[in-house]
C-alpha cells in the first residue's frame, strides 16, 4: 500500500500534539458565526496556552490516529485511479475503453437523469437532473454522464479528487469516497461550460485492486458563458523572443530542478548579493506586477517584479504592444524583489517607487525628471527593511502625503523556520535587525512563540511621510510591528471616521485589525470586530460587496482536503489548528462589528474553497454592479522529474 506523505504525518502529529478541551470543531463544511474570543489591548497579549486534557480523551484520540493514517493510506492509493476517469472524460466517454477497467463487473449507479430546460447562453448556472433510484448496470454498458457529454465538443481540463473517505467494513475490503469533480469544456454549440459534480464512489478489493462497485452522482451544475471574459495575450504584445523568454520562464523553476537534480546546490545567478542562499521551495520569494503610468503618455505600463534576475518594465507602446524599457529608466533592479508600489510620494506630479525586497534591502526610488534615482539613503530616516514581502500605501494621518507600511516575513526554508531558535544571537536573521529590533525579536520568540498557531517573525516598519519625498519611521510604527510573519496588509477606512485602518495578514499566526484613532494611535479590535477565525493568511482585499455602504473583507487563506479530513476526526482538537485548512475567510460587515459568512457549502457563501490562495482581489470583472473575487491559487508547480500523486 502506498505509504502516507511525510507532510501529513506532520499535520496527524500536529493534531493529537495539539489537542484541546474545546469540543468538535465541526465537519469542515461551513465556517459561518464563529463565537470571537475576548478582546486584547495589544498584539503579545495574544499568546493563549492550550489547556491540559483528561487522559481519557488523550488515548481515545491515540486510538482513532490509527484509522486515520490507514484512512489516507487509502486516499493516497486511490488517488492515482483517478486519472484514468479523467482520460475517460477528456475523451468524452465515461468510462472510456481504458478505465472500463476500473469497474467492478456490475455496477450500482445513480446517474444523470436529463439535461437542464435551456436558457440564455450566456451567464446560465444549471443544476442538472439526477435519477432517484439506483440501477444497476454491466461495466461493458456502462455510460455515465451521457446527456451532459453529448453537448461536449472536449474538456479543456478537467480532474477528480477525494475529499474524504472511510472503511465501510471491519475486514476493509470495502471504502466509501467522496468525489468531487471539475473541468472546463467547449460546447456544441461554441461557448464554454464550467462542470462542477459531487459523488460518492464505493470501492471493493480485488486483491491487489481496488474496483468501483457504486458511483452515486449527488450533485452536478454547469455555468455557461458564449464567451471567456480573458483571454492569453502575452505572446502577442511585441516583445522579442528574447524578451518573451524571460518574461514567461520562471528562472526559480530551472534553479530548483538544478538544486534538485543532480542533487548539487543550485549557482546563484550573482555574487554581488548580500545573501546567495536558495529555497528550493521559494516560502516569501515571490515574483509580483504593478500597473503604473510610469512616464504620463495616458498609457498603463507593466513593473514586473522578479526574484532572480533584473526586474522589467513593459513599457505601453499602444494598441496592446509593449516594449522592455526597464534600464531606460532606471528601473532594472538586480532581483530579490517581492513587490513595487508605485505613488506621488513627494507631491510633484509623477511616480515615485518603493520596492519590497527579501534577502536585499527594500529600496526608495524618486522619479527626477524621468529617471528613477535611488534615494533610499538620502531621503528615509533609518534603514529600509531586509525580509519585506509587502506595501501598503495610504495617509494614515491625513496629512496629504502618502506613507507607506512595509509587511515583514522571516525568508527562512520553511522547515528550517519551524523549529528555528530565533532567540540565539547568531541566528542570522539578527543580521538584517538593529540592535534594538533583534533585542525585542529574541525575547519574544522566547515568551511567545508557537510553531504552527503564533509564529514570530520581523517587526512590520510604518514609515510616515514628512513631505518633499522624506520618510521617517512613523511614531505608531511600534503599534503596528506585530512581530510575526505577514504576507498582506491592507488598508481601509472601514469605521466611516475619515481616517484608514488596517487589517495584517499572517501566516502560521492570528491576523491582527487595527482601528486608527487618530492622534490616540492604533489599538488592536481584532476580536471586538469579530474577525477571531485564524488561518494561514496571504492576502486581505477590502470591498463592499454586497453594496450595503459598508467595507466587507476577504481574506486569502489555504484550504486542504487533507487538513480538513485529519482535523476533522480529531474530536478535541484545538479549533485554530482545525481552522488553518479550512480555507478562505469572508468577512461582512454589519452595524455590530463583523460576521464570518463563508463556507464550503450553502448557506454559507462558497467562496472559501479556492486551494493554497494568494492574494485574493475584489473587482467587477462583468461589470454588472457587484463585485468578484479573483483568487490566484497553488504553491509551485513541481518539475516534472519530481512530479507526485498526492493531491492534498
Amino acid at each position: 500500500m502506498t505509504r502516507i506523505p511525510s507532510c501529513l504525518i506532520c499535520i496527524t502529529a500536529l493534531s493529537a500534539l495539539c489537542m484541546a478541551g474545546c469540543g468538535k470543531s465541526g465537519d469542515g463544511e461551513s465556517n459561518a458565526g464563529r463565537v470571537p474570543l475576548q478582546a486584547a489591548a495589544t498584539p503579545a497579549d495574544r499568546v493563549e496556552e492550550l489547556p491540559t486534557l483528561p487522559t481519557d480523551t488523550v488515548q481515545a484520540d491515540a486510538a482513532g490516529v490509527s484509522e486515520l493514517v490507514s484512512t489516507e493510506e487509502m486516499i493516497l492509493q486511490l488517488t492515482p485511479e483517478l486519472k484514468k476517469l479523467v482520460a475517460g472524460v477528456l475523451n468524452l466517454q465515461l468510462p472510456d475503453h481504458q478505465s472500463r477497467g476500473l469497474f467492478t463487473p456490475s455496477v450500482h449507479v445513480t446517474d444523470v437523469a436529463s439535461a437542464p430546460a435551456g436558457g440564455s447562453v450566456d451567464d446560465v448556472v444549471s443544476s442538472w437532473v439526477v435519477n432517484g433510484q439506483p440501477q444497476s448496470h454491466a461495466r461493458e454498458q456502462l455510460q455515465l454522464w451521457q446527456p451532459l457529454l453529448n453537448d461536449l465538443l472536449y474538456f479543456e481540463h478537467a480532474k477528480f479528487s477525494i475529499v474524504r473517505g472511510q472503511w465501510t467494513d471491519n475486514d476493509r475490503d470495502s471504502f466509501m469516497s467522496d468525489v468531487t469533480f471539475h473541468g472546463l469544456a467547449r460546447t456544441r454549440s461554441r461557448g464554454w461550460r464550467a462542470v462542477d459534480g459531487t459523488m460518492q464512489l464505493g470501492w471493493k478489493s480485488a486483491g491487489e485492486r481496488w474496483t468501483i462497485a457504486e458511483w452515486t452522482l449527488k450533485q452536478l451544475t454547469t455555468s455557461d458563458r458564449a464567451e471567456r471574459m480573458f483571454s492569453e495575450e502575452t505572446s502577442n504584445l511585441g516583445l522579442s523572443a528574447a524578451e518573451l523568454d524571460s518574461l514567461t520562464t520562471s528562472q526559480h523553476w530551472l534553479y530548483a530542478v538544478r538544486h534538485y537534480y543532480p542533487r548539487k546546490r543550485a549557482a546563484m545567478p550573482s555574487n554581488s548579493l548580500s545573501d546567495n542562499r536558495f529555497f528550493p521551495v521559494s516560502t516569501a520569494h515571490h515574483p509580483a506586477v504593478s500597473v503604473v503610468d510610469v512616464d504620463g503618455d495616458g498609457l498603463e505600463d507593466l513593473y514586473i517584479c522578479v526574484r532572480w534576475g533584473k526586474n522589467m518594465l513593459l513599457h505601453n507602446q499602444g494598441r496592446g504592444q509593449f516594449a522592455e524599457r526597464s534600464a531606460e529608466f532606471g528601473l532594472d533592479i538586480d532581483g530579490r524583489s517581492n513587490g513595487a508600489v508605485f505613488a506621488d510620494f513627494d507631491n510633484d506630479g509623477d511616480p515615485d517607487v518603493v520596492i519590497a525586497r527579501g534577502l536585499e534591502r527594500s529600496r526608495y526610488l524618486v522619479n527626477e525628471n524621468g529617471q528613477f534615482v535611488d534615494r533610499s539613503t538620502e531621503l528615509v530616516e533609518g534603514l529600509l527593511p531586509f525580509e519585506a514581502t509587502s506595501l501598503s500605501v495610504a495617509d494614515y494621518n491625513n496629512d496629504g502625503l502618502l506613507d507607506v507600511y512595509f509587511s515583514t516575513y522571516h525568508t527562512e526554508d520553511i522547515s528550517q523556520r519551524l523549529d528555528a531558535d530565533l532567540s540565539h544571537p547568531d541566528h542570522r536573521i539578527h543580521k538584517t535587525l538593529t540592535a534594538e529590533q533583534s533585542r525585542e525579536l529574541r525575547r519574544r520568540h522566547r515568551e511567545e512563540s508557537r510553531s504552527y498557531i503564533n509564529q514570530v517573525g520581523p517587526p512590520n516598519i510604518l514609515l510616515q511621510n514628512v513631505g518633499d519625498g522624506r520618510f521617517v519611521i512613523a511614531p505608531e510604527s511600534a503599534q503596528l510591528a506585530v512581530w510575526r510573519n505577514t504576507f498582506q496588509a491592507s488598508w481601509s477606512d472601514v469605521d466611516n471616521d475619515g481616517d484608514p485602518d488596517l487589517y495584517v495578514a499572517n501566516d502560521f499566526a492570528p491576523d491582527f485589525f487595527f482601528r486608527n484613532d487618530g492622534e490616540q494611535g492604533f489599538r488592536d479590535v481584532t476580536a471586538q470586530a469579530g474577525m477571531r477565525a485564524m488561518g494561514f493568511a496571504m492576502g486581505a482585499s477590502w470591498g463592499d460587496f454586497d453594496n450595503d455602504g459598508r467595507q466587507d473583507l476577504y481574506v486569502s487563506n489555504m484550504f486542504s482536503k487533507a487538513g480538513s479530513r485529519i482535523t476533522g476526526r480529531i474530536s478535541s482538537i484545538d479549533p485554530r489548528i482545525a481552522e488553518l485548512a479550512q480555507g478562505n475567510y469572508l468577512y461582512r460587515q454589519t452595524e455590530d462589528g463583523f460576521q464570518l459568512v463563508s463556507g464550503l457549502k450553502p448557506p454559507a457563501l462558497t467562496v472559501a474553497r479556492a486551494g493554497w490562495s494568494w492574494g485574493g482581489q475584489f473587482a467587477d470583472f462583468d461589470n454588472d454592479g457587484f463585485l468578484d473575487i479573483y483568487v490566484s491559487s497553488g504553491y509551485f508547480t513541481a518539475p516534472s522529474q519530481f512530479e507526485t500523486d498526492v493531491d492534498l
